[in-house]
């Protein structure tokens, strides 16, 4: 269950006042954001958004029967409501989070990366979960709301806790790993996600580190196949670490793909000196990356390596990352479209080209959001890799020109769309036959499954 805190443990936590303060120190259990919700125990925080303030809707909370609320505007007293005076209700929400976290003796794993963070973190939970009490971040909860949010919902006698942190300015790692204080830190890799905020990928790597400066007493896991994360290596200021590599057999977890299907990748390797081999239900050899952070995270909770390897079948991602489907048709879908960026792109395409595929490549493709100021280099880049490597191409975003281009040559059939269009969504379902291979790729923003459900209910999810 979520957390239970007298009402006085609270006010404690998030230095606020309580109104009336002579009011009956009761138990609370659990918080809501939502003031539509039914209300029992729980403490209601309004949240204050760009565009609402949820401190409009208190009288509504309390009409669904809250009774204690935590705001920072001055309001009329009510007859058995308890109210929480702070001077902002996200830093009491985070302060809050922040004391929960301490009360309970569970370790807490924080995962941050350009790439593969929340897909680790699934992976790591998933298999965790197979020998201990796990919660974790619901899919990507990893920023200053989303963090607190997870350390509020983690239960009291869970073995481990696994936060997901997102980045996308200096110092948000700081502040995230100051709510979280992590027992155990990992960056996946740096790359060129969200350069666009912070402006070279050199800053990206720097706000990365935070997770692993502001965390000294912590585990430390790196990645030694990244340039940036290999540098960090040197400049930790933990006296424990762990490293995973796909060629350095030197590092505590280093892991191979054997050989690749449409199923599923076969994994050989060694984790902490034991070696052994699994087949893992995931599509795309770039995934062995996470795979191997989640071994690495499973040693720093002290699971058995040999258990490590028997779990390794039973890892499961989160929606939008190498699904994969069967549609009507028979043709396979593999849904790769939570997020993108140039680096995922091309591992993808990689995978793509290495597959034994009967019938037709057919590549649904969606601009990479948040590049910024090299945006179109970036894509004229990626399109380039993609010439000519699909039957089939739709392409859907803003940099018509080059695409057109780079991906409308030899003997493609190519489509074209600014956004989502049921018209073409039809045409393109049309071009396929069994034994085709479809893939998705493209950021969350463009809602490229609103295109499987298009199609109806001619589909089935695989793994």
């Amino acid at each position: 269950m979520p957390f239970e805190l007298k009402l006085s443990d609270i006010v404690k936590a998030v230095s606020g006042e309580l109104l009336p303060a002579n009011g009956p120190d009761e138990t609370v259990v659990g918080f809501e954001t939502d003031s539509r919700k039914k209300f029992e125990r729980e403490l209601f925080i309004p949240l204050k958004g760009e565009n609402h303030d949820a401190h409009d809707f208190i009288n509504g909370a309390i009409q669904n029967g809250a009774k204690f609320i935590l705001t920072h505007k001055q309001l009329a007293p009510v007859t058995g409501v308890s109210f929480i005076l702070v001077d902002d209700t996200l830093k009491a929400l985070q302060n809050l989070a922040s004391y929960w976290r301490h009360q309970n003796s569970y370790k807490v794993i924080a995962i941050t990366g350009s790439n593969g963070k929340t897909t680790s973190k699934e992976y790591a939970a998933s298999l965790i979960r197979r020998h201990k009490s796990v919660t974790a971040s619901v899919g990507s909860f990893n920023n200053h709301w989303g963090v607190p949010f997870t350390i509020l919902n983690s239960n009291k006698n869970d073995d481990v806790l696994i936060l997901e942190m997102g980045m996308n300015h200096s110092g948000e790692l700081t502040d995230l790993s100051n709510i979280g204080q992590q027992d155990v830190a990992v960056v996946t890799t740096v790359g060129l996600a969200h350069v666009g905020e912070v402006g070279s990928i050199e800053e990206v790597a720097k706000a990365k580190q935070e997770i692993y400066n502001a965390s000294p007493n912590a585990i430390h896991i790196f990645n030694k196949d990244n340039e940036h994360t290999q540098a960090m290596i040197k400049s930790s200021n933990s006296e424990t670490h762990l490293t995973f590599s796909n060629v350095d057999t030197s590092a505590d977890v280093c892991l191979q793909v054997s050989s690749l299907t449409e199923a599923g990748m076969l994994i050989k390797g060694k984790i902490s000196g034991f070696e052994g081999e699994a087949i893992v239900p995931i599509i795309g050899d770039h995934n062995v990356s996470n795979v191997m952070v989640a071994a690495c995270v499973a040693l720093t909770v002290d699971i058995d390596p040999a258990k490590i390897w028997e779990s390794l079948p039973f890892v499961k991602g989160a929606w939008g990352r190498c699904d994969l489907f069967q549609i009507e048709k028979g043709s396979h879908v593999l849904f790769d479209a939570y997020n993108s960026n140039p680096q995922s792109v091309n591992a993808l395409h990689k995978n793509v080209q290495s597959m034994q595929v009967k019938g037709k490549k057919v590549l649904v493709f969606a601009d990479m959001l948040e590049m910024g100021e090299h945006s179109y280099e970036l894509h004229k880049q990626v399109f380039e890799s993609l010439s000519g490597a699909y039957e089939v191409v739709w392409y859907i975003g803003e940099h018509k020109e080059i695409a057109s281009k780079l991906l409308n040559i030899d003997d493609t059939k190519y489509f074209y769309s600014q956004k989502f269009n049921s018209d073409i969504a039809i045409e393109v379902y049309k071009q396929f036959e069994a034994d085709d291979l479809i893939i998705f790729k493209g950021s969350r923003g463009y809602e490229l499954e609103q295109i499987l459900q298009k199609w109806g209910h001619s589909y089935h999810k695989i793994n």
